[in-house]
């Protein structure tokens, strides 16, 4: 009588030797995920720095609107026997919020073109809210050489962005590109 105990190890073995080949082959394709999604990436991308936040508090879809004869709207209430059913749950849809993006970009003529972007964390995963041209530092035709955040934990965004008018000076110029927690947006040339 032979032993079910050497069965047991070579069927184990097998069966450990198909799921590490198919972790194996599945590794690749994941690799493979990730480099197109890195080479689709811009060549004309030069930084990006992220980081902030920012909160649109949950607006109730139906406001309380006076009736026409002058009298105040009144709460209906569920007939007997039927379900009540929160009214803010199905009036107010879910608070938005997100991040800050900052983006510097090489243009045609190699100068750099910034941007700021607000980003919504969506169940999806991030998505654009909206782009804005930081028109103060692209307008001037500067080269952008580098950007850095300023780490904060109030609402907002405050980030430094460096850039020189010609490629061959020394030293760059400091732009602070500054969101409040309201989202009011501020760029100014440093002065020091």
């Amino acid at each position: 009588m032979t032993s079910p105990l050497p069965r047991s190890r070579s069927f184990l073995t097998a069966l450990l030797l198909i799921l590490a080949g198919s972790l194996i082959t599945a590794g690749p394709s994941r690799a493979q995920d990730a480099d197109t999604e890195i080479t689709a990436i811009s060549g004309r991308l030069l930084f990006v720095v992220s980081g902030g936040y920012w909160e649109e508090a949950a607006v109730a879809a139906e406001t309380a609107a006076p009736e026409a004869d002058g009298e105040a709207a009144t709460e209906e209430k569920p007939a007997e026997g039927e379900p009540a059913v929160e009214a803010e749950a199905q009036a107010a849809p879910p608070a938005k919020r997100g991040y800050y993006r900052l983006v510097a970009l090489r243009a045609e003529d190699n100068t750099s073109r910034v941007y700021l972007q607000q980003m919504r964390l969506a169940d999806t995963g991030p998505q654009v809210e909206m782009t804005t041209d930081i028109e103060e530092i692209s307008s001037q035709s500067l080269y952008v050489t580098n950007i850095v955040q300023e780490i904060g934990s109030a609402a907002g965004f405050s980030a430094f962005v460096y850039a020189k008018p010609d490629p061959k000076l020394p030293e760059p110029d400091t732009w602070t590109v500054f969101v409040d927690e309201f989202g009011e947006l501020s760029v100014e040339k440093a002065t020091n």
